[in-house]
């Protein structure tokens, strides 16, 4: 639903979570910290049963929610693997990630058939960038930061430019 989980931990006693800001972590995070001291002094308001982390376990919104684990799960095992494709398999217009002298490289192929290959790590705090294929950029799962095809900052809060990364259009490191 798009609404982070923060609160009490179903059965378990003491445990608390706080979790699913997407690119809100800032301002989410502190917000969390408070609900989950307010919890444990017994505080709990009704406001904040939005957030309950048991909301909507049950039918199909558990079923989604489950789908929705495996996906995450499943994408990043392909993002820290970096794929093994082959440059030649990178189409016009299309970026991928790929293992390039064991670096994670992002590769973009212009419609010109020329590519762009950047170290596909994030420059604010390092996390692993995905290609963002309705806006062809390299996006930040962690902090929203977006990046350009040939690694400009197009939106932070990053500040530096990715690095650029000579690869070798045969693709024999990979």
């Amino acid at each position: 639903d798009g609404i982070p989980y923060i609160g009490h931990m179903g059965s378990k006693p003491r445990i608390y979570v706080g979790t699913g800001y997407n690119k809100w972590g800032m301002a989410i995070g502190c917000a969390a910290g408070d609900i989950i001291a307010r919890c444990i002094l017994g505080q709990i308001l009704d406001d904040y049963k939005v957030f309950d982390p048991s909301r909507g376990l049950d039918g199909t919104a558990g079923k989604e929610l489950a789908q929705n684990t495996g996906s995450a799960v499943a994408g990043l095992a392909a993002r820290l693997s970096g794929g093994e494709t082959k440059l030649d398999a990178i189409h016009k217009d299309e970026g991928r990630v790929i293992r390039y002298d064991g670096m994670r490289v992002g590769v973009y192929r212009h419609e010109d058939g020329g590519i762009s290959a950047v170290r596909a790590v994030c420059t604010h705090l390092g996390c692993a960038l995905r290609f963002n294929e309705a806006e062809n950029s390299w996006d930040c799962p962690c902090h929203g930061s977006r990046f350009d095809t040939k690694g400009h900052v197009l939106e932070g809060p990053a500040v530096d430019a990715l690095e650029q990364i000579d690869i070798k259009e045969q693709n024999d490191h990979a």
